[in-house]
């Protein structure tokens, strides 16, 4: 798993990297994210960290979201977003994947919204979700360091 999550990584900061070089302000399209953040499952906090990149195409974009939960019962998420941006500055998330823990995995879907809150060429945005795995509702909330290009 730690393969997938450095190959995710690589790619992401490849696509970046390669887009900056044309880069104006109509063309902000790919969105990297930093995620930091409490997962709460079953009574228990842990701390959550996550790495999202988004392709946005007008109100919707895709992407992929990997985060790692320090737990028990716990560890990764690797899931396939749909995100829609009804009115600037919010942003829905719908997504399903999977959650590995020690070699199991379990489906996964994910609701949430976030709210973007901009600086120069990056912005800062709280978000709350909640992930439904095995008969689980588990509530991520945070906040994500966002890097437009």
């Amino acid at each position: 798993m730690h393969k997938v999550v450095i190959i995710l990584f690589l790619s992401c900061a490849g696509m970046a990297a390669q887009a900056q070089e044309s880069r104006t302000e109509a063309e902000d399209r790919n969105f990297l994210e930093l995620f930091v953040g409490i997962t709460h499952d079953d009574g228990d906090n842990e701390a959550s960290l996550g790495l999202t990149y988004e392709r946005k195409f007008e109100r919707f974009g895709t992407g992929v979201i990997v985060e790692i939960t320090k737990s028990e019962t716990r560890e990764y998420i690797v899931a396939l977003p749909l995100f829609w941006h009804p009115a600037e500055p919010w942003r829905a998330v719908f997504a399903i994947g999977a959650e590995i823990n020690d070699g199991d995995q379990s489906f996964l879907s994910r609701v949430g919204g976030s709210y973007e809150i901009e600086f120069s060429g990056w912005s800062l945005s709280p978000e709350v979700n909640v992930d439904f795995v095995d008969d689980r509702a588990v509530l991520v909330f945070g906040a994500s360091f966002v890097w437009k290009f």
